[in-house]
């Protein structure tokens, strides 16, 4: 993994450590930074840790809205600036030099392959420093 991959997930992993996401007011969720008009909700997943990415690498991701034409329902996104990449999914596999495995183990609930990328297992309710956790347990296999 090259350096600036590697320097990418620290500066992640290290936002996740040094927030407090343990006050109602900041739940660690992505409806959290994304949507000031609505109630709070907590997401709880490890996902939630791309969907800040926009506030931790403001340089190079941002949040939009979507609305959709079969529901007229507007929901969140958030993307890489200058990608035509259509999820967020791609993005960070992109911006942060992984595969879908390593991405699904660093992100998505109850997909840790901890034998074989660090880490443990973290479910639905994943905290932020759960997550950090399995960020940095994953870099030093890297």
């Amino acid at each position: 993994m090259q350096a600036l991959y590697k320097k990418r997930l620290a500066k992640l992993a290290k936002y996740l450590e040094d927030h407090d996401f343990s006050d109602p007011e900041c739940t660690f969720g992505f409806a959290t930074v994304t949507d000031n008009v609505s109630p709070k909700h907590p997401c709880g997943t490890s996902a939630c840790a791309m969907g800040l990415m926009p506030l931790v690498d403001p340089d190079e991701w941002y949040y939009s809205f979507s609305e959709s034409r079969l529901t007229g329902q507007v929901s969140p996104f958030v993307r890489l600036l200058n990608s035509k990449l259509d999820c967020i999914d791609n993005c960070a596999i992109s911006y942060f030099g992984i595969n879908y495995k390593e991405l699904w183990h660093l992100f998505y609930p109850d997909r840790q392959k901890p034998d074989r990328y660090g880490g443990k297992q973290v479910g639905r309710f994943a905290t932020a420093d759960e997550v950090a956790h399995n960020i940095r347990q994953f870099l030093k296999r890297k």
